[in-house]
């Protein structure tokens, strides 16, 4: 037999083994490159078997799918080439009575009795019921993976459209089509993509897998390759059965994919961020920068920034009613130089006395402006930054640190007040000015000290909302010392001495700094556990010892795995840790398996180690109050309260045996930033997750709210305010009043902190003559601890309201006998 004749036959009788014997409708799926012989034969030995089978009474699909339609291109149904191989063109040019479909995007060339029924669907969505692969589905239409493998199946994506998946989201595309008679018009198309937010990969391994099992794909080998076939109701029930089990099924980065979700959401909850970056010259390069670090840094909080048309910002600053003052920024950023303020190019020219007059000015309005709005501060001092002969450059830089007492002295009392300095930012990165940038626009910065002041910015705001780090897990060989310690031994590691061991006793410092901080440490490193304690112990050039660790997780286990324990055990969530490891395969196994941990990306020179420390703004702070300095001994103290539980012959005897003091307090000037500071970071124990400022919360006192601090100490701890509770009259009632918020550290769950508190707020809503207590709770993805609080005190759920009740007469609000009760709220 004629060879050419043998291949068309090979090929047509593949089809035929894999599609059934019952004419309906192939999709075909193919990538002939992969399956046809090295002498590969024209493409009329492949139009061969599709012309036999469309004889037969099968009706052909192959796709001509079109995606540049989605990036601006012009559709056109008679002469736009398929995208996605080039069987339907062929197919096209072959057969006279072979049409295509009209959908920009997913189009298809179509060929045998079913292909009116094709060219009728309307799609009013792309995988919807009203489009070919809604008619795949009812026709039970057999799908051909012809040298191409499953993952190239679209049938697939119905179904992620039919569950409505999460990391999916409907996205018009607007554009040109042409039709048959070659006539324009605007269409559009509307398709469920991904969300690129959200950064969902698509794994249909398991729904293959699925119909493996269940024998529902033919395969037949044929050349080079395979072809497979499966109908399509064994897709769908596959597809279905996965879903059920959860939406995320078909992606493969699951973990990530949720945790983007539950930061989205929370994003939808709280009130965007509204910071103002303040300049007497052009700043938006600068605003789009912030804008889209914070977006990357803290997506769990959306931000609105500001800035002012050029010129603007002392009348915008003083005028009770001006856009900046309506805006009531919750963080501002000024950041003028002394050139922005005297409309000079460069520092040489400036007229020193004026200058003086009009950074008093400035700072004068800085103070009105923080004294207006009780919100964070951010000012950057001034800098000599230029190329000057030496002894007019001694003179500037004399001028400047006279401007800068000024700035300091006026903004003295300023109390949530942060300052840049630019002089130090600079050092990093070199040239702090562009003179081009600044003729063109009037752009004080350079792009690479632009992109240096986002970072410092984005990192003072991250500290504001509390996201930055509390917990540092460090690996130890090559990370705390240099060399490995399994092989070389307690006395071969490099710490301390000459290089590299310097290099490394520097960086045990800068962490030490952090620990005093109130930044806890903790290690997880595959070693052998005796062996690497030892070493911190007993190495007579180890700065860190055994006694600066918290916790330690010392074995073989995968780092993610230890890391997740850490944080359980110390009631830490993921967010708030920072993992530090010199292996980068160590790090990108801990961010795909713990998105919400921080890695530092650390360099492969161990003398840039503690540079990239201080420059990791997940380490930023704005205020370091008591509290902070108290949390590595108060992890600490956790060892000895659960040695101590261990012991007790009764949850009872264990919790009299804690000698704990619990101080309710109003809020003053003495906690109300710790008051602030626990709005934004606490999660887990919070019954609605409302982020209040200073200032919410000092308004909330003033509107006739109770706004009480929770404090607690006992025989191991000292004192230390660890929740705030709001109690707001019931709206449109004088007899009730509202749990707003109660919000716990999750270090002292479990000691009946909790209990003893909501019984002070029934004892407290009685004295204001309060016929009922309510409490609200938010559900979020972490707040599961608090969900059942006001159960569990008896209260009853309201349907009608969303609220949890309790009459506040003939209830027991003693609090537990194991609690001393101190403060000023009685």
């Amino acid at each position: 037999m004629d060879s050419t004749v043998l291949m068309r036959n090979e090929f047509l009788q593949s089809l035929r083994s894999v599609v059934g014997e019952k004419p309906g409708i192939i999709v075909l799926h193919s990538s002939l490159a992969k399956i046809l012989p090295t002498a590969a034969p024209n493409r009329w030995d492949v139009l061969y078997a599709i012309g036999i089978l469309a004889g037969e009474g099968w009706t052909i699909a192959a796709p001509a799918f079109t995606f540049s339609f989605c990036r601006g291109g012009v559709f056109d149904v008679r002469k736009s080439p398929s995208e996605t191989g080039v069987l339907a063109d062929w197919i096209l040019e072959a057969f006279p009575d072979a049409k295509r479909t009209t959908h920009p995007i997913y189009s298809f060339a179509v060929l045998g009795p079913q292909t009116s029924a094709l060219l009728g669907c309307a799609s009013a969505t792309t995988f919807g019921d009203d489009s070919p692969f809604g008619l795949f589905e009812r026709e039970d239409a057999v799908v051909v993976m012809a040298g191409c493998g499953w993952d190239y199946c679209t049938q697939f994506h119905r179904y992620e459209e039919v569950a409505r998946v999460p990391y999916r989201v409907f996205k018009a595309f607007s554009g040109t089509s042409r039709n048959a008679q070659g006539i324009e018009e605007a269409v559009n198309a509307t398709m469920f993509v991904r969300d690129l937010d959200l950064g969902g990969i698509n794994d249909f391994l398991p729904v293959v897998q699925r119909m493996n099992e269940a024998g529902e794909i033919k395969r037949e080998s044929l050349w080079r390759g395979t072809i497979e076939a499966s109908r399509v109701s064994s897709i769908r029930t596959a597809c279905e059965v996965l879903l059920e089990q959860g939406p995320l099924s078909l992606v493969s980065n699951k973990i990530d994919v949720q945790t983007r979700i539950n930061r989205a959401k929370e994003a939808e909850r709280a009130a965007p961020l509204r910071i103002a970056l303040l300049g007497s010259s052009n700043l938006d390069i600068a605003r789009n920068g912030l804008t889209d670090r914070l977006q990357e840094v803290v997506p769990q909080r959306k931000s609105e920034i500001t800035t002012l048309p050029f010129g603007q910002l002392f009348q915008q600053m003083v005028q009770p009613n001006s856009e900046l003052n309506v805006f009531a920024p919750e963080v501002s950023i000024f950041c003028d130089r002394i050139e922005d303020l005297l409309s000079v190019a460069s520092l040489d020219r400036a007229d020193m006395q004026l200058a003086a007059e009009r950074v008093r000015l400035y700072a004068d309005n800085i103070a009105a402006f923080a004294g207006r709005h009780q919100s964070w501060i951010v000012v950057h001092r001034f800098a000599a930054m230029g190329s000057f002969p030496a002894e007019l450059n001694i003179r500037l830089i004399r001028h400047v640190e006279q401007l800068n007492g000024i700035l300091h002295d006026i903004l003295a009392d300023v109390p949530q007040i942060v300052w840049v300095d630019p002089g130090s930012e600079a050092a990093q990165v070199g040239a702090p000015f562009d003179p081009r940038l600044w003729f063109l626009g009037r752009i004080p910065f350079s792009s690479t000290f632009t992109a240096r002041l986002v970072e410092r910015w984005t990192g003072i705001v991250a500290a504001t909302l509390e996201k930055t780090s509390r917990l540092i897990v460090l690996d130890l060989d090559n990370t705390l010392w240099g060399g490995v310690l399994g092989e070389d031994g307690i006395d071969g590691i490099k710490i301390g001495g000459d290089y590299p061991g310097n290099a490394f006793a520097d960086f045990q410092q800068a962490l030490k700094a952090l620990s005093e901080r109130g930044i806890a440490l903790a290690v997880c490193s595959k070693n052998d556990e005796d062996l690497a304690l030892n070493a911190l112990e007993s190495h007579d050039e180890m700065v860190l010892r055994r006694s600066d660790i918290v916790s330690h997780r010392i074995n073989w286990s995968p780092k993610w795995q230890n890391i997740r324990d850490i944080a359980q055990e110390l009631d830490l969530g993921l967010g708030s840790v920072l993992f530090i490891d010199d292996n980068p395969v160590e790090r990108e196994s801990v961010m795909r398996n713990l998105p919400e941990v921080r890695v530092l990306d650390l360099p492969a020179d161990a003398t840039k180690y503690t540079e990239a420390l201080r420059a990791c703004l997940w380490l930023e702070s704005v205020k370091v109050g008591k509290e902070d300095r108290q949390r590595v001994e108060s992890y600490k103290a956790r060892q000895k309260i659960n040695e101590q539980r261990q012991k007790s012959a009764s949850l009872d005897d264990f919790l009299h045996s804690l000698d704990m003091k619990l101080f309710i307090d109003r809020i003053d000037d003495s906690n109300i930033a710790r008051a602030a500071q626990l709005c934004q970071k606490t999660n887990q124990f919070n019954t609605t997750t409302y982020r209040y400022t200073a200032r919410d919360l000092q308004q909330m006192v003033a509107d006739g709210a109770d706004v009480a601090t929770v404090g607690l100490a006992d025989k191991y701890t000292q004192r230390e305010i660890i929740g705030l509770i709001i109690l707001k009259p019931l709206e449109g009632r004088t007899d009730g009043g509202l749990v707003d918020l109660f919000l716990l550290s999750c270090r002292v769950l479990g000691r009946t902190v909790e209990k003893a508190v909501v019984r002070w707020a029934t004892e407290r809503a009685k004295k204001r003559g309060w016929s009922e207590l309510a409490g609200l709770i938010v559900e979020t993805p972490r707040n599961t601890p608090a969900r059942g609080v006001f159960q569990d005190e008896g209260f009853a759920f309201d349907a009608d309201s969303g609220l949890w009740r309790k009459a506040t007469s003939n209830v027991d609000t003693s609090l537990p006998a194991w609690f001393e009760q101190h403060g000023n709220y009685n």
